[in-house]
């Protein structure tokens, strides 16, 4: 091969994959644009053609694994997630897909442990802390929980949500000067982000300002209408607000939420309290049946469903829903003590 043949050769080499990150650049770019415009089945096709090239950014990763947490194909998602770690094994931002999506379906531990091996990589990776806070969150050892929100924050510090989810966490905690803190950082970053608005009304509620709680709630739901935004999670929080100050609107804005998805557990949950404050027991056993006939694991429904039993002289009803309450409350210990174990896994 002549020099000259031999440097067209190689300027032809060299274009291909000029060309085809190109293309994959398109990709991942459609699908940012899909997902921002809330396309997320779209978004969901085009962002694997994007990670499946190996051109993505973390963030084009996180984005693909929120469509999961917006379609709930989880098990689809895990299926794709498995194959294509078959000719990238290792892949890092395929291990955190993986995690993400355990995570989702309630997989606490083999969602920890898919983070450990993308955190064996990558320690830095402000996705990890913040999926290892999330799940400890839900498996119950919040001690670890904010440690890994505060580490996420150190290496992303400009993504509000992360602000959001801290300051969720302080709600939950009762912490509630710390929740309304780190939730003006939030705001400061993203002005009309509607979740920090909510959880600012859970936290001046919890503080005792009403004033404050409405405006905060309304706004939530009202940035909710303007970017047209189905979200009954704003309407279930102001309407468990209202519960013991005025339970007929809460009963109003429960019964919305419910029209805008009919299969929500808490909403069921915390109508069936609002009836029972109303005095409407029959209409509360009813809305708390349901409560658990869409999330099994709802232990205080079961609670108080063995004390309407009770009311109404069911005492073999009453004795059977407070033995499930009692061996869900078991469960939860057991989660709680499993998570400390977790929270080490990954030091």
């Amino acid at each position: 091969m002549t020099g000259f043949t031999a440097s067209v050769v190689a300027a032809l080499l060299l274009l291909v994959p000029v060309t085809v990150v190109a293309e994959q650049s398109e990709s991942c770019a459609r699908g940012v644009e899909q997902f921002t415009q809330q396309r997320y089945r779209e978004a969901q096709s085009t962002l694997w053609e994007c990670v499946s090239s190996g051109t993505q950014t973390p963030e084009q990763t996180l984005d693909l694994a929120s469509t999961y947490r917006e379609i709930k194909n989880y098990d689809e998602g895990l299926e794709r997630v498995a194959n294509e770690m078959k000719r990238r094994h290792g892949d890092e931002d395929l291990i955190y897909l993986g995690a993400f999506l355990q995570f989702r379906r309630g997989q606490f531990e083999a969602s920890v442990a898919l983070l450990n091996l993308a955190y064996k990589q990558n320690p830095n990776d402000w996705r990890l802390h913040q999926l290892y806070a999330l799940n400890y969150v839900e498996a119950g050892w919040v001690s670890a929980a904010e440690q890994e929100f505060d580490r996420a924050i150190k290496l992303k510090s400009d993504l509000p949500e992360l602000y959001y989810q801290l300051a969720r966490y302080y709600y939950t905690m009762s912490e509630f000067s710390k929740s309304v803190t780190t939730s003006k950082k939030a705001l400061a970053l993203a002005p009309n982000y509607a979740d920090v608005y909510d959880n600012l009304g859970l936290t001046y509620a919890g503080l005792g300002n009403f004033s404050a709680s409405v405006e905060n709630f309304e706004r939530a739901i009202k940035l909710d209408q303007e970017h047209n935004v189905r979200d009954e999670w704003h309407l279930v929080d102001y309407g468990a607000s209202l519960m013991d100050r005025d339970p007929s609107k809460a009963q109003v804005l429960l019964q919305e939420a419910l029209q805008m998805n009919s299969a929500n557990a808490t909403a069921y949950y915390e109508l069936g309290r609002t009836m029972q404050m109303l005095g409407r027991n029959s209409d509360a056993e009813a809305n708390l049946k349901k409560a658990i006939t869409y999330d099994p694991t709802y232990t205080n429904a079961y609670y108080i469903l063995s004390t309407l039993a009770r009311k109404r002289g069911d005492r073999v009803v009453a004795a059977k829903y407070l033995a499930e309450f009692q061996r869900l409350s078991s469960q939860e210990k057991k989660k709680e003590i499993s998570a400390q174990v977790l929270s080490m896994r990954h030091r």
